[in-house]
Formats: C-alpha cells, structure tokens, sequence
C-alpha cells in the first residue's frame, strides 16, 4: 500500500498537479521510504539528477532509457519511477514525463483490478 501510495502521489507531485500543502509535504518523506523495486545504479541515477538541473535533455532522455532498461517502469521502485518522471519534466521532456508516468501507473504490478486469465 505504501509503495503504490508513494507512486502514485509522487507522479502527480512530478507532473505538477495540484494537491493539498499537507500532501506535497508527505511525498518527499515517502520517495525517501525503501521499498520494492528494481533500482538502477546510484551513479546513472545521479548522471540523471545532474544533467536536469543542466537543462542537458540529450542526457536526461538516453540516460532515463538506459534506467528503464528493457524491462520499463513496472518493476522500478516508486521512487526511481517519480525521480525519472521528475528529471524529463525538469529538462522540458514533458510528453516523456506523461508516457513514463502513465506506463508506470497503468503496468505497475497491482495497479488496479485483478485481471483472471
């Protein structure tokens, strides 16, 4: 529940929606929590966070591929999903930002319903 709960209102922090000042506080708490999920090498993540903050989109986007890897987002832990969706919004890949955040609520492992095969 924790992990979803992160997901989901760190996406909608990244994205920029609009959600209560009690709320915005609690996410960054909750990103920092551990929890399930693949997690890409500290080094690439941190390449990730620099290069944002320097407007280098060419590096935001080949290095987020190289995070999602083949696999995608469904099984990256909350938290790498929400600071990967929050560096493309940051370098202005914004329609990346929506498709990742969108990949990643929809895929996620539990994201809804259970489907019976």
């Amino acid at each position: 529940m924790l992990s979803r709960a992160t997901l989901d209102l760190g996406l909608f922090d990244a994205l920029g929606e609009a959600m209560s000042a009690e709320v915005q506080a609690a996410v960054p708490r909750l990103i920092l929590e551990p929890s399930a999920g693949r997690q890409p090498a500290p080094v690439l993540m941190q390449r990730i966070d620099r290069a944002a903050l320097s407007d280098s989109r060419g590096e935001v986007a080949l290095s987020v591929a190289t995070a999602l890897g083949p696999q995608g987002a469904p099984d990256l832990a909350p938290g790498i999903v929400v600071r990967l969706v929050r560096a493309l919004q940051k370098a202005g890949i914004r329609d990346a930002a929506h498709a990742l955040a969108t990949e990643a609520l929809l895929l996620r492992p539990h994201a809804g319903a259970s489907i019976s095969r």
